[in-house]
C-alpha cells in the first residue's frame, strides 16, 4: 500500500451544543433541550467511563485521543479502552449528543 493509499486518521468528535450538562454526585448527566415533548428518558446519565470521555471532548477529538484518555485515567488496555469509545459514540451518536465535527 502506498501513503497515498494508507487512511487517514478517523473521524473527529464534538459534543452536541444541545443540551445541559450537570455533574451531581460524581456523575454526568446529559439533559437534551431542544427536544420537543422530552422527558426523564431522555437524560442520559454518564458512568465514570463515560465521564471520562465527556471530559476529553472538551474539545474535538478523534477516537485515538479518545482511547488513550481513557487508557490514562483507568489504566486499561487498548481494545478495553476502544470497546468503551466505540460504544459511548454509537449510544450517544444515535442520541444525536455527539456527532462527527
Amino acid at each position: 500500500m502506498s501513503h497515498r493509499d494508507a487512511p487517514g486518521p478517523g473521524p473527529v468528535y464534538r459534543r452536541s451544543e444541545n443540551l445541559a450538562v450537570r455533574t451531581i454526585g460524581g456523575e454526568t448527566l446529559l439533559m437534551p433541550v431542544l427536544s420537543v415533548g422530552s422527558g426523564p428518558d431522555d437524560i442520559f446519565i454518564l458512568n465514570a467511563t463515560g465521564s471520562a470521555i465527556w471530559r476529553a471532548l472538551a474539545r474535538p477529538s478523534g477516537s485515538e485521543a479518545l482511547v488513550e484518555a481513557v487508557k490514562a485515567e483507568f489504566e486499561v488496555g487498548t481494545e478495553e479502552a476502544e470497546a468503551d469509545v466505540a460504544a459511548f459514540l454509537e449510544a450517544l451518536g444515535k442520541a444525536k449528543l455527539v456527532r462527527e465535527a
